[in-house]
Parts: structure tokens; C-alpha cells; sequence
């Protein structure tokens, strides 16, 4: 009987460490991602870009409008998924990937003399965070985040337009991360995305 007890009292720790283990690491990725297409003008083609897009792992839905060419990709909870896969996937369906909006859920830490979005573990996986200067009113909308999610450990959802500095396969893609010239964000409950 003493046995089953200390068996008990083990098996519960374990299970409430690995509990503990899973929340202390908070969900971050991609939540969205817009891109806009060219090439799309029949339902084969919109049916082609989906079929492609929903091999990715974790996608909740893929909508595509015809007559706007814009092709929306949500997942079902932040996903590691790179844009430069989205936009592979979009090429091999016969298309032609222009710009992407996204949606990333993620810490904020310093980079050089910026602030980036931490959306993975991995060292690649950051967007520079900068202000939208096509927008009507470029306000700063970095500022508010950095002031609000600063500290690393905080969770915010970023949405903004994407830029890979013009180096789709150039090694100094490493050096410089893509940026998120930011549209809005909001601030996350630290457990989870909703």
C-alpha cells in the first residue's frame, strides 16, 4: 500500500512538472498570413494555390478571392512556418507570390540598435520591427510595443506588411532579418493566443 502511494505521489509530480513545463513556454508563431498572388483567374487556379497551402502543418483554413488575387492563410494555433515556404508553395502551384501581410504572435527583445519579434526558438526565427511608412498616417507603432511588451517575457500579436530587404536567397539574409513594418498589435494573456 505504501508503495502505491509513493507511486502516486511520483506519477503526480511528474505530470504536474510536465504541465508547469508546457506553459512556461508560450505559444508564438505565425497566426495569419496574407499574400497577394498574381496569376489567379478561375476557381482551377484558386483551387491549385489552396490544395498547396493546406499541406502546411497547423492550417485551420486557406481562403482565396479571385478578383482581389489575395490568398488568406490562417492557423489553428501560432505556427513555426516560414513565409519563404508560403511563398515556394505559392510558385510551385504556378503563381506569382507578391507582397504578404501576416499576423505573428511573439516576445519583443532588442537587435542591435532595434527591437525584433521573437516568434520561435531558433535563431532565425525574428522580424525586425519597423514603422509602416505608406500608411497615411506613419505614426510610431513600434514605440507601443516595445513600452508595453518590452521586458522579453511579455506575448503580443504583431500584424504588419513583410520585407526581406530584397534578399529572397542571398546569404546576408542571415545577417539582417526579415522586418514587420507594423500595422497594429495587441497585447496577449501570457498563457495563449485568444
Amino acid at each position: 500500500m505504501q508503495r502505491m502511494l509513493m507511486l502516486s505521489a511520483v506519477l503526480a509530480i511528474a505530470v504536474g512538472t510536465s504541465v508547469a513545463a508546457t506553459k512556461a513556454e508560450p505559444p508564438r508563431g505565425l497566426t495569419r498570413l496574407v499574400v497577394q498572388v498574381d496569376g489567379l483567374a478561375c476557381p482551377f487556379c484558386a483551387y491549385g494555390v489552396e490544395k498547396k497551402l493546406k499541406t502546411l502543418p497547423n492550417v485551420d483554413k486557406v481562403e482565396v478571392e479571385l478578383k482581389s488575387g489575395k490568398v488568406t492563410v490562417t492557423f489553428r494555433r501560432p505556427s513555426d512556418v516560414r513565409v519563404a515556404r508560403v511563398q515556394k508553395l505559392v510558385r510551385d502551384a504556378g503563381f506569382s507570390p507578391r507582397s504578404v501581410t501576416l499576423s505573428a504572435v511573439g516576445t519583443v527583445e532588442p537587435w542591435r540598435d532595434m527591437h525584433a519579434l521573437r516568434i520561435g526558438t531558433d535563431k532565425n526565427a525574428l522580424f525586425l520591427l519597423m514603422r509602416d511608412m505608406h500608411t497615411e498616417e506613419a505614426t510610431d507603432q513600434v514605440a507601443p510595443i516595445v513600452r508595453m511588451a518590452g521586458d522579453g517575457k511579455s506575448l503580443v500579436e504583431v500584424t504588419g506588411t513583410y520585407d526581406d530587404h530584397g534578399h529572397a536567397a542571398s546569404s546576408e539574409r542571415d545577417a539582417v532579418p526579415p522586418a514587420l513594418l507594423v500595422k497594429s498589435h495587441r497585447m496577449l494573456p501570457r498563457g495563449g493566443t485568444r
